[in-house]
């Protein structure tokens, strides 16, 4: 009995465990129908598993190209032994230490590299390994998930999991020479949190050192569920600035001096006032202009949100990126405590950014993602789920009148490109991050589909090397899909109050100082330049003119 507990959990190299399972990975069979030298070969692994594995046969040493010389060391130890214990014949002995070992490696055909969707299993079984509805600790998660036998049933559609596959395959490759490049998808059913699909375009492997293009990483998840870290959302993240300025009663049409500038003063009522001197570029390093939130999210002007921020308390954009289901790739809560993140430099993992724009695709309700729907033990009784729920965080009004932003998004903005303009209304945002990170989140009313295309670790250039749309074409293919299978209607009418023409009113400084005009003039929300004197009947250093002049003008 103790052997036979010992066969059945005892490793065999990399991530091959139990007698028979290594009997049917290296030999192809199951243990019983071993021969004496493969039975003998796998006896001789377990003292020193990775050395003695047989399905490496690069390595300089014990490989195909010197027979596995250690490993047949070690296999006629075992065989001599048996002959001394009488086990064997003296024929059967020898007949064994002459035959060369030969592996026939069989790849697995149980466990998550046996399925059309690797990924979505390994989401599943870190939920399983990490949740309390599986046990009480990481010990007895573990053995639920292993011998517990349970049946589990996840949320996972046909339709979208192909699309996502293929879609991958064909336009993400496994890898890039020189960099550490790597893809994701996920899909989300917005009004459930029902998590549809999820695609990635290495090939999955839980060998640590499988090699390149190869990984058991869950890019989608985060460092608890998938364990990845996240990446930099670039500006799929202002989406939570835009529902700070909404909530706060601000239009979408109010007018900002969106242009190039150093915004040194912004509120943090949570972690301190934030005093910045740092330039923080557009994309492409455009000047910006005056605009207003919508034509901010459209074009992704990183100046126009940095305007928009500056009017708000950085506290509270922390607050709405919290309440929508947002925190960093290792389960921090946001603090934006720096201007940058204004723009998307924390790591945030595809499918918490997916839930969170799902929450404005059902009228400001967030679902948490939830990959499993029911689990039952081996006698069919139900068992607990983990506890994922549904519940408004931002108000309809606000949801409506930033779907109607975003869609500007996807109707000549930057994300325009994966459209499918199959005839559904979408909302959606793009985002880069120092062109390392690319992003594409889109969605109907009822599914949202997040694409991540970037550098998983390091510094390369991910439009130097013209990887950049990839993004798209995989965001647009998977909306496609989820157009038909998920056939959804128009977002609702945004709120007039959020969408009027603001003006403000403008003092009338001529007659002052400079330096009173200007404190003037910004005590009132303006920006300020001074011109080149000019001829008038004013005194010297006093204004003369002032364009445009007072009264209701737009803000900015």
């Amino acid at each position: 009995d103790i052997l036979l507990g010992y066969l059945n959990i005892a490793n065999f190299g990399g991530t091959t465990y139990g007698i028979d399972a290594a009997a049917r990975y290296y030999f192809g069979v199951p243990a019983a129908n071993l021969s004496l030298s493969q039975a003998a070969t796998l006896a001789g692994i377990v003292q020193n598993p990775n050395t003695y594995r047989i399905d490496q046969p690069d390595r300089e040493t014990n490989g195909a190209a010197d027979g596995y010389a250690l490993t047949k060391k070690r296999q006629t130890y075992v065989l001599d032994r048996m002959l001394t214990d009488g086990k064997i014949t003296q024929e059967q002995h020898d007949a064994a230490v002459a035959e060369p070992i030969t592996p026939v490696i069989t790849q697995p055909t149980t466990g998550c590299a046996a399925t059309d969707a690797p990924y979505f299993c390994q989401y599943v079984v870190s939920v399983v390994k990490k949740d309390p509805a599986f046990g009480a600790d990481d010990t007895e998660r573990a053995m639920n998930l292993r011998r517990g036998g349970l049946q589990i049933y996840t949320t996972l559609d046909p339709d979208m999991q192909y699309q996502a596959t293929v879609s991958m395959a064909e336009n993400a490759p496994a890898s890039v020479s020189g960099i550490d490049f790597g893809a994701a998808t996920v899909s989300i059913e917005a009004q459930t949190g029902r998590i549809l699909a999820i695609a990635q375009n290495t090939h999955f492997s839980e060998e640590a050192n499988a090699g390149e293009g190869y990984s058991s990483l869950v890019y989608a998840g985060n460092s608890t569920f998938g364990n990845s870290g996240g990446f930099q959302a670039g500006s799929t993240f202002k989406l939570f600035t835009l529902v700070d300025w909404l909530e706060q009663g601000r239009s979408v049409n109010e007018v900002l001096d969106g242009r190039m500038r150093v915004f040194k003063n912004f509120t943090n009522s949570c972690t301190g006032n934030i005093v910045n001197s740092t330039p923080i570029n557009n994309f492409g390093k455009v000047n910006g202009g005056v605009g207003t939130p919508m034509s901010f999210t459209a074009q992704s002007l990183n100046t126009g949100y940095l305007a928009m921020a500056a009017e708000l308390d950085m506290c509270d954009i922390a607050k709405v990126a919290k309440k929508m289901g947002v925190t960093t790739g290792d389960g921090r809560d946001i603090t934006m405590s720096n201007p940058s993140e204004v723009i998307g430099v924390d790591n945030i993992s595809p499918i918490a950014m997916a839930g969170a724009y799902g929450t404005i695709a059902n009228n400001g309700t967030y679902c948490q993602p939830q990959a499993i729907e029911r689990v039952t033990d081996a006698a069919g009784n139900e068992l607990k789920v983990p506890e994922r729920t549904c519940s408004p965080v931002i108000a309809p009004e606000v949801a409506a009148t930033a779907a109607y932003a975003l869609q500007g998004v996807m109707n000549g903005g930057t994300g325009a490109g994966a459209n499918p303009y199959d005839g559904t209304a979408l909302i959606g945002k793009t985002g880069t991050h120092e062109a390392l990170q690319t992003w594409m989140i889109e969605s109907s009313t009822r599914v949202v589909n997040a694409a991540w295309v970037g550098t998983v670790q390091g510094d390369n250039d991910m439009f130097g090397r013209g990887l950049q749309n990839i993004r798209y074409t995989l965001a647009k293919n998977l909306q496609r899909t989820a157009d038909q299978v998920y056939p959804a209607g128009d977002f609702p009418a945004p709120d007039p109050n959020l969408t009027k023409r603001t003006l403000k009113e403008l003092p009338n400084v001529v007659g002052q100082t400079i330096d009173q005009a200007q404190t003037t003039l910004q005590n009132a929300g303006f920006q300020v330049t001074v011109g080149d004197p000019v001829d008038s009947d004013q005194p010297t250093n006093i204004v003369a003119a002032q364009n445009p002049g007072a009264g209701q003008v737009a803000g900015g």
